[in-house]
């Protein structure tokens, strides 16, 4: 594996033209600005870079509820690489860009055609302590961006078809493990507000900290999505900024504007915006917004779908929007137990499965869009070997998540879906075995314990279930 990560390495570094690199395998580009410069080298300089376009066919379409490419229909073949921006730094504590090239190799090699990623992180320290949000961030404060981060975003981008992989990039995140929804929303607050943190899931976390009501960081967060709300204006500014800094960006090292890479997907407006009075009205004009800019993509709010056919209809319902994604997260909804080693708790997250799906499949199709599970997730057997925290752990058994995504993949297809993402691939990471620092970004967001729905590259059942999706 780690001959084919160099070999890769040199075959990516090869097609990004005004790079340099370093025997470990980092890469850096001449001229870049630094650390909490603009977003990116000059626009002459970068459109003198840039090539002919790239012809309409070589983007992903949506033609009725089906994906095509060029004459080919696209299923996504999907897999979470939420940490990818980050990792594709050329330095820094979260820089690891041999491990990306090893991970997207392995995951090609299951037939994985899409990665999700995000495009955002907001906040100029986390909170409440080190591990808990996504660092560097992106923006360490409206409007200013770090742009190594976003260089690592632009290393991604043009890795990605050297795999044949596209991205589905989600512009914003509802949660405060990246900043989110909460962190727009105290930079605009007059007077200053502070975020009301909900419990972490982390254990660790949870006896360092106490959290707020849940309902009251909803509360907070969905401040951002009322037009009335004091906050509103300044916050919605700095989301739409944000949306312009990313679509238009020219990509550093390929010289193409992220609006015409192939390598995008789609447009995700926000990771699960949660359910509010006024947040069909927000995804209606991001999504205008997003189309305005960049015409040719595909833009879909990044909704759960968890709150009935009505809401689906609500958050889907926009012109902008192009394609439906889901989510379904059975433990998260308490609709399995880990604990539980008997067949019956797996057997009733399964049905739950199958309805959720066979529901959202015909919302979908009622709307005339293309519909895409973009998160799934099962954690590891939280019993015997597995009971406590060794369930977050590679050498816990992952009989229940196999079983569960095989029957996952299963009913996606004959429901019509037009693929699935698994959550979340960890790849070569592994979780810290006492507490730590160093950020190792597996495949669980910073605010949960790393190793829980994590697929490692050493899960090779997982692995073989994948390939078969």
């Amino acid at each position: 594996m780690a001959r084919l990560a160099l070999l890769l390495a040199a075959c990516v570094l090869a097609i990004v033209p005004g790079s340099v690199h370093a025997a470990d395998g980092t890469t850096g580009t001449t001229g870049t600005t630094g650390t909490t410069g603009t977003t990116g080298t000059t626009g002459a300089r970068q459109h003198a870079m840039a090539g002919a376009p790239p012809a309409p066919a070589m983007f992903v379409r949506a033609e009725g509820t089906r994906l095509w490419r060029g004459a080919a229909e696209y299923t996504v073949r999907g897999a979470n690489y939420w940490q990818a921006m980050h990792l594709g730094m050329a330095s820094g504590p979260s820089a690891n860009r041999t491990r990306v090239l090893a991970d997207l190799a392995r995951l090609r090699s299951l037939g994985i055609t899409t990665v999700r990623v995000l495009a955002a992180a907001e906040g100029a320290a986390p909170h409440p302590m080190p591990v808990q949000r996504l660092a560097p961030p992106l923006m360490p404060a409206p409007g200013r961006y770090d742009d190594a981060v976003f260089a690592g975003l632009d290393w991604v981008l043009a890795a990605l078809p050297r795999f044949g992989m596209t991205a589905i990039v989600s512009l914003a995140n509802y949660w405060t493990w990246s900043g989110g929804a909460a962190q727009l929303v105290a930079w605009a607050d007059r007077p200053a507000s502070d975020i009301p943190y909900p419990a972490q899931w982390d254990p660790v976390a949870r006896e360092m900290t106490e959290g707020a009501p849940y309902d009251a960081f909803v509360d907070y967060a969905n401040r951002l999505f009322d037009p009335d709300d004091r906050a509103n204006p300044r916050a919605q500014q700095t989301y739409r900024d944000h949306v312009r800094a990313v679509v238009t960006r020219i990509n550093s090292l390929t010289g193409t504007a992220y609006r015409d890479d192939p390598a995008v997907l789609a447009w995700e407006l926000m990771n699960e915006p949660q359910a509010s009075p006024h947040v069909a009205r927000w995804l209606a004009e991001s999504a205008a917004l997003v189309r305005s800019l960049d015409a040719r993509h595909l833009v879909t709010p990044g909704a759960e779908c968890k709150n009935g056919a009505a809401w689906f209809r609500r958050m889907h319902a926009a012109s902008g929007v192009t394609l439906a994604t889901c989510h379904f997260w059975a433990a998260n909804w308490g609709l399995y137990n880990a604990t539980d080693p008997t067949a019956r708790s797996l057997q009733g997250a399964i049905a739950h499965m199958h309805a959720f799906v066979d529901d959202t499949a015909a919302w979908a199709r009622a709307l005339g869009l293309p519909v895409v599970l973009a998160e799934y997730g099962l954690g590891r057997d939280a019993w015997g070997a597995g009971a406590g925290l060794q369930a977050y752990t590679p050498e816990a058994s992952v009989t229940h998540r196999d079983a569960f995504y095989a029957a996952v993949c299963r009913r996606a297809r004959e429901a019509g879906y037009a693929g699935s993402a698994f959550w979340a691939y960890a790849g070569r990471a592994r979780p810290a075995r006492g507490p730590s620092a160093e950020l190792r970004w597996t495949g669980d967001p910073p605010h949960e314990p790393a190793g829980w729905n994590s697929v490692f590259d050493s899960d090779r059942s997982t692995l073989r279930v994948l390939r078969a999706c």
